[in-house]
C-alpha cells in the first residue's frame, strides 16, 4: 500500500498526476493487472483527475472507516 498526498500550496501543478503516473508505471513493471485506490467524496478535484486518467469507480472496493465517511474505491485495469 502507498499513500499519496499533495500539499494544498502545491496543488494544480501536476504533482498529483505525476505521482499517479509513477504508480501506474511501477504497477505495470511489477506485473500487476489492476491498480486500485481509495479517495473520499469531498476530494472532487482528485476524483476528476483519476477519472481523466482512466480510473473507474469500483463500489465493491468502498469501505467505511467511521460513521458518515466513505472510502470510495477506484480501479484502473493495466
Amino acid at each position: 500500500m502507498v499513500r499519496l498526498a499533495v500539499l494544498p500550496a502545491a496543488r494544480g501543478l501536476g504533482i498529483g498526476g505525476a505521482l499517479i503516473e509513477e504508480c501506474l508505471r511501477r504497477a505495470r513493471e511489477s506485473g500487476a493487472t489492476t491498480l486500485a485506490l481509495h479517495t473520499t467524496e469531498w476530494m472532487t478535484v482528485a476524483r476528476a483527475m483519476y477519472e481523466r486518467m482512466g480510473f473507474l469507480r469500483a463500489p465493491e472496493f468502498d469501505f467505511y472507516p467511521r460513521s458518515g465517511v466513505v472510502g470510495l474505491g477506484y480501479r484502473h485495469d493495466l
